[in-house]
């Protein structure tokens, strides 16, 4: 990775592999992580990561759904 110049990588292992995988990406020079896993990394300071919970991002997308499809119904009626 450090040959490539690449500082951004993406998790998205189970969360027993998790934090194994982020210390390989940070021993080879990434500095940005978004994490998918479902568990907190432990990370040096200056490597900075986005922790995204897949779940709740699909639940919050799913009501909005419903909350814009109620609306439109309404107004149809």
């Amino acid at each position: 990775m450090r040959q490539s110049d690449i500082g951004v990588g993406i998790i998205t292992v189970p969360a027993h592999a998790a934090q194994d995988v982020a210390e390989r990406m940070v021993a080879a020079g990434i500095r940005g992580i978004l994490n998918f896993a479902p568990v907190r990394l432990r990370v040096p300071a200056d490597v900075y990561v986005e922790d995204l919970d897949m779940t709740t991002s699909l639940e919050k997308a799913a009501y909005f759904a419903r909350q814009r499809a109620g609306e439109g119904g309404a107004a149809g009626a």
